[in-house]
């Protein structure tokens, strides 16, 4: 597998960046020791709806721009 990825230089990168491909996100509960990964066009929000059914706090580990296939291949990996 082999995936090319950059850092983006600017806060200006960043936002081009995710508004064109949306982001990859790690959060972890922090109570039951676990952890999601998933893709959202809006992670803060994802953030919000799934703490709501959980009653662990939720936290990001990691916030990337990256399209879904990428959630995939994490997925397939981890």
């Amino acid at each position: 597998m082999l995936l090319r990825t950059r850092t983006a230089k600017t806060h200006a990168e960043w936002t081009v960046a995710f508004d064109r491909l949306g982001a990859v996100y790690v959060l972890r509960d922090d109570d039951a020791a676990r952890i999601k990964i998933g893709y959202s066009r809006t992670p803060f929000r994802r953030l919000s709806s799934l703490q709501v059914g959980c009653s662990g706090k939720l936290s990001f580990v990691s916030i990337i721009a990256a399209t879904e296939e990428v959630e995939k291949l994490l997925h397939q990996s981890y």
